[in-house]
């Protein structure tokens, strides 16, 4: 019986141990990814709530769909460059806005990455004046007139639904080939353009009133 108890007591050891080491490994693993600054776990992250954008997905988009629309909550303007790195995973290094040299002289500089959004390839660029963001865009391009006009419907709504009314500026304030439509967020400003003639399409984050330059 002595010999039947040791043994009872030696398995039920080696099992209690081997479930506390899963255990670990387990607790181990979560902490590690909610470490790694990626588009991936920064989608579960709220770092910088400012405006509580809809959750919703309108578009029947992809998670990193929605991320980019709410990348406002995370990268507010006065950022600094290593400050936007964390939040946006794999961007380019910073170089002179529009590769001019001298307006690199005089400390406006951007940085870009090549991202999917909405379906379509797209370019986010984040422009900084001294190390100080001041602007950041995501531009892609819609072909279809049809298709552009329910996106930008849907747009304004999204954006609305959060931040009440948008100020749409007229064709006689701006010209006739461009829809646009803009928040007061005080003191910034979220923005959406259709180029209709281009087909490009812009929502941007930045901290002049559209039309106002710097």
């Amino acid at each position: 019986m002595w010999t039947h108890f040791k043994y009872s007591y030696l398995f039920f050891s080696i099992v209690l141990l081997t479930q506390c080491s899963w255990s670990t490994e387990e607790t181990n693993t979560h902490s590690d990814s909610l470490g790694r600054a990626t588009e991936d776990t920064l989608l579960s992250l709220d770092t910088v709530k400012k405006v509580p954008l809809p959750k919703e997905h309108p578009f029947g988009s992809l998670p990193k769909d929605q991320y980019y629309l709410q990348l406002y909550e995370r990268i507010p303007m006065g950022f600094n460059f290593s400050q936007v790195v964390q939040q946006i995973n794999g961007i380019n290094d910073l170089k002179p806005e529009d590769n001019n040299d001298q307006l690199g002289e005089k400390g406006l500089t951007e940085a870009t990455k090549d991202i999917l959004f909405l379906g379509k390839k797209a370019k986010l660029e984040c422009n900084f004046d001294k190390d100080v963001l001041y602007r950041y865009s995501i531009v892609w391009n819609e072909s279809d007139d049809t298709k552009a006009e329910t996106l930008l419907e849907k747009l304004t709504n999204y954006y609305s639904n959060a931040l009440g009314e948008a100020i749409v500026v007229s064709s006689e304030e701006d010209n006739h080939y461009t829809r646009l439509v803009y928040w007061n967020l005080s003191p910034d400003y979220i923005l959406i353009a259709y180029n209709l003639n281009t087909g490009n399409f812009t929502i941007a984050v930045q901290s002049n009133k559209p039309g106002v330059v710097r």
